[in-house]
């Protein structure tokens, strides 16, 4: 009798700690496929994060997308003005019966919560729209002063054909005149006209006896009277450089935008 009481201990005691051996296998296996797939996983993470792109991608890159942008015709005149106002707050769910209450109670105390946010945010308006207003005030008075030029800041980055498109069009040329009789002083001012012809190859530079522009190297312009420097309308043969396109020394040029509104 009691060699059998100790055979079916044994048994029972060889069954449990097969049973625990197995659990603790179990769990040692799923350890480590998450540790496995944890590293995998964070490879994959480094490998995306840390990708070096190649300089034929940046290149491509640079062609397709940002030369594109930069020769855009959209040309802002200033920055969004934007000043802090209320956040937009956001609810989730349905509002408990305390939250009802106390914004029952506030309504009879301050007014309607959306009656003093309307009141806040037009005020954050009017302060917008005064900003903007002083800004271009300062900004013409700058530009009246000779401190930057609208007309230069709205150009294209690259100077437009000389071909026939050109023709038809108005430009800006910078020209030096004589301040004085005696020649001594000199200015450089902006002459506007319409450009009537392109150069086909065959026009004599002034002041030299047999040399010519080439073919899209000078324009024919009527250009518009400037009485206070004592010039009237005229036409005059020029050289559109494209490496002095909007600068800001003679025989510099530009598109002629017309009168700018500074919104004052």
């Amino acid at each position: 009798m009691a060699a059998a009481l100790t055979a079916a201990l044994t048994a029972a005691l060889a069954v449990a700690l097969a049973v625990s051996l197995s659990v603790l296998l179990a769990s040692a296996f799923i350890v480590a496929l998450a540790v496995a797939l944890s590293a995998t996983l964070a490879a994959v993470l480094t490998a995306t994060l840390a990708y070096t792109y190649k300089p034929c991608e940046l290149f491509d890159h640079f062609i397709k997308v940002v030369l594109p942008l930069a020769n855009e015709n959209g040309v802002t005149d200033g920055p969004p003005v934007e000043l802090p106002g209320l956040p937009t707050l956001y609810r989730l769910g349905t509002r408990a019966q305390d939250c009802i209450d106390l914004e029952s109670e506030l309504k009879h105390a301050i007014g309607t919560m959306s009656a003093q946010r309307a009141k806040l945010d037009t005020k954050t308006m009017d302060n917008e729209d005064e900003f903007d207003k002083k800004a271009r005030k300062n900004w013409k008075e700058r530009e009246s002063e000779g401190i930057g030029s609208v007309y230069s800041t709205r150009q294209k980055r690259d100077a437009p054909t000389v071909d026939e498109t050109l023709i038809g069009k108005r430009i800006e040329y910078l020209s030096e005149f004589d301040i004085d009789t005696e020649g001594t002083t000199k200015e450089l001012r902006w002459c506007s006209g319409v450009v009537e012809r392109i150069c086909d190859g065959t026009w004599v530079i002034p002041g030299r006896a047999r040399k010519c522009w080439n073919e899209g190297e000078a324009v024919e312009v009527f250009f518009d009277a400037i009485p206070d420097a004592d010039m009237v309308a005229c036409r005059e043969k020029v050289a559109l450089n494209t490496r002095k396109w909007n600068k800001d020394c003679d025989g510099a040029w530009r598109m002629d935008l017309g009168e700018y509104n500074f919104g004052v």
